[in-house]
């Protein structure tokens, strides 16, 4: 039973991340190069809120029932995106820390390496003999 219903959830939830452009805009800010565009990704929000209000209005005023599904709609890709805006930031602080903590091991690690060819004790083997006055 359990796997009755967790197959069509997944081949749902694929079918929603494959094919509807909010989705496809949220996945494309989640990679590294574009966090940087997840504060202004808010205000796509704006629209889904304006939305979400005129359908609210008007199913209140007597309009067909399937407008509170396109109010739903809107109201959840409007939280994605208000959401993603904090969320960006905090994965672009956890990136840019990660790769700073790589850059200073590897500047650790070429300290470390270039000490290592240099001898510990250098010593002068054929040094020219001092003359005695």
């Amino acid at each position: 039973m359990f796997r009755l219903i967790w197959t069509p959830s997944v081949r749902t939830r694929d079918y929603l991340h494959r094919y509807m452009p909010s989705n496809r805009l949220l996945a494309a800010i989640r990679t590294r190069r574009e966090l940087k565009w997840g504060m202004p990704a808010m205000l796509v929000a704006l629209p889904y809120l304006l939305i979400a209000r005129i359908s609210s209005g008007a199913a209140a005023d007597g309009g067909p029932g399937w407008l509170h599904l396109i109010v739903l709609w809107a109201c959840w890709n409007a939280l994605k995106f208000i959401i993603m805006g904090p969320a960006s930031v905090v994965l672009l602080l956890r990136v840019r820390l990660r790769e700073a903590s790589i850059r200073r091991h590897q500047r650790h690690d070429s300290r470390v390496e270039a000490s290592l060819r240099e001898p510990a004790l250098a010593i002068r083997l054929n040094r020219p003999r001092q003359q005695m006055p």
